[in-house]
């Protein structure tokens, strides 16, 4: 697939470590994409059990190429903390 990275999005790639494979992977194969307001689409992709990479890319489903991405980040999954929950339920 096709993909144009912003100026914004780049930046935000190098901050955050990111690479364009990632960002390639994440349009690729998606597990969750979520149409937001002002003709945004944020995909997420699961990396790990810890992480999951966002997208928020122009345009709604079915994207058409070039995808613009806008901006791009890390979220840390939250069945990460529930190991916590459960030890302080016991």
């Amino acid at each position: 697939m096709h993909f144009i990275i912003t100026t914004h999005a780049r930046q935000r790639m190098v901050e955050r470590r990111i690479s364009e494979v990632e960002v390639a992977i994440t349009l690729r194969s998606y597990d969750l994409a979520t149409e937001l307001a002002n003709y945004t689409t944020r995909l997420s992709k699961d990396f790990s059990r810890k992480l999951a990479l966002l997208l928020w890319v122009v345009g709604y489903r079915p994207l058409s190429e070039p995808v613009i991405i806008k901006t791009a980040a890390w979220k840390e999954l939250l069945h990460v903390q529930s190991g916590y929950q459960n030890r302080r339920r016991r």
